[in-house]
């Protein structure tokens, strides 16, 4: 899709759906091990149910609804960038966050893998919110992230952060011999 308008997508057998420009608004659902692609355009929806792969690294999405990811192992949905806001984000797959602006009302583990990639985490249990850096160096920002949810989440240091974490350990090795 290139430009244009679409109410609601629904996706089977197998099939792909490629977006670059134009417009969603409705709500998206694919089944059947179907490749749902988003590099720009807009989508305003009222929720995505995802079954096969997908992968976003541009455009405009956001959703009044859930964003949810189907069934557990099944499913691998890719972020690398784009401006994604979700009133609620349900992993029950994979879930892998590398880069884009995010902002999450409410997260909901669904039994899924999230893998968030980035630095600079910090989770505040009471006002439970998890803030940070993503590997493309955009802030984000998940609300309503319960200590139970929190746990099912791997924060996963760039590589940048692992170097100085090591260069740290390895300056404070040698002033400790001294």
């Amino acid at each position: 899709m290139f430009g244009g308008q679409v109410g609601n997508l629904n996706m089977y057998n197998a099939s792909t759906f490629n977006m670059s420009g134009g417009q969603i608004e409705g709500f998206i659902h694919t089944s059947n091990s179907s490749t749902f692609n988003l590099s720009g355009g807009t989508i305003e929806t009222t929720g995505f149910e995802f079954d096969g792969n997908v992968n976003i690294s541009g455009g405009n999405m956001t959703g009044a609804g859930k964003f949810a990811n189907f069934p557990a192992g099944g499913c691998v949905v890719n972020i690398t960038g784009g401006n994604l806001n979700f009133y609620s984000l349900m992993p029950y797959g994979e879930l892998n966050i590398y880069g884009g602006l995010l902002n999450i009302g409410n997260f909901g583990w669904g039994g899924g893998t999230t893998d968030i990639f980035g630095y600079g985490f910090n989770y505040d249990p009471v006002g439970q919110v998890l803030t940070g850096y993503l590997s493309d160096h955009n802030q984000f920002t998940i609300n309503q992230l319960s200590s139970f949810e929190y746990q099912h989440i791997n924060l996963i240091p760039e590589p940048a952060s692992l170097c100085f974490l090591a260069l740290g350990g390895l300056f404070l090795r040698r002033n400790c011999k001294k």
